[in-house]
């Protein structure tokens, strides 16, 4: 595919090979992989470490209250508080709705209430 006369040429897609070749094997050395380096330090996981990965965690309202004494959220909480609230957890409700009613879906409700065991029958 000769060019028309007088139209001007362009210049070749294609690289010469030989220069192509040249190029690459100049590069070469610029890509060989890096020296290999030793690990880190191994990991250390001792209660020290682990004390202040713990303070650090802490959000800034819990550092707040550390730092003025004063405790964050509820406090501590009892054995008998625990027991208490261990108590409030397993009592059941009624199958029926105190107060209410469901209309037309009332047995429905409380026949699904008594076969997944969610309520007590009376």
């Amino acid at each position: 595919a000769a060019a028309p006369p007088g139209a001007p040429e362009l210049p070749r897609a294609v690289p010469d090979p030989a220069a192509a070749t040249a190029a690459i094997s100049s590069a070469a050395p610029a890509l060989a992989p890096a020296p290999a380096r030793p690990a880190s330090a191994p990991l250390r996981l001792d209660r020290h470490v682990v004390r202040e990965a713990s303070r650090a965690s802490r959000s800034a309202v819990q550092q707040m209250a550390e730092a003025s004494g004063q405790p964050a959220g509820d406090g501590p909480v009892g054995a008998d508080q625990r027991l208490a609230d261990s108590v409030a957890r397993t009592v059941k409700p009624d199958c029926l709705p105190p107060g209410g009613t469901h209309g037309l879906f009332t047995p429905l409700v409380a026949a699904y209430r008594m076969a997944t065991d969610t309520c007590r029958n009376r």
